[in-house]
């Protein structure tokens, strides 16, 4: 009786975990980034930050139904000082 519970158990399990076959839908993620940095120090020299804070934004998108190459895009959407 015991043996025979823990075999249905298990199968229930395997068949929960599994599945019936069906086909699993992803859809991209995106998630925007903001961010500030401060407080910079002078490592060589004496010329400071060009800006303190820094303050920008970007966004990231994951789309899991593309191929490793090709599924995941970063866009920059703002920051605060001159990129050259």
């Amino acid at each position: 009786m015991k043996s025979a519970l823990l075999t249905t158990t298990a199968a229930l399990t395997l068949l929960a975990l599994v599945g019936t076959g069906s086909s699993v839908k992803a859809s991209p993620i995106t998630e925007t980034v903001n961010f500030t940095a401060s407080n910079f120090s002078i490592a060589v020299g004496s010329t400071p930050a060009p800006e303190d804070p820094v303050k920008g934004s970007f966004t990231i998108t994951f789309d899991p139904t593309m191929s490793v190459m090709g599924g995941t895009t970063i866009s920059f959407n703002s920051i605060n000082i001159a990129i050259v």
